[in-house]
């Protein structure tokens, strides 16, 4: 695989960690809270704080891949 194609597949999973945060964030918004209340773990279900987590957790694994092989 080149040099090139490795970048290109850590650009995408940073951008597959930006999309279920995001997504995380609406069904929370849109979905679970105007009923029930507010969450359990900072105000968000679990269901929205497993994809906080998840997400910025993928993000930050592939940004610090990003910069390490940039240097």
């Amino acid at each position: 695989m080149s040099q090139e194609q490795r970048m290109n597949d850590v650009k995408a999973m940073q951008w597959f960690g930006y999309i279920i945060v995001i997504l995380s964030l609406l069904v929370e918004v849109n979905i679970i809270r105007p009923e029930n209340g507010p969450g359990p773990i900072l105000g968000f279900s679990y269901l929205a704080s497993t994809g906080i987590v998840a997400g910025a957790t993928i993000t930050f694994i592939y940004t610090f891949i990003e910069k390490k092989r940039k240097n």
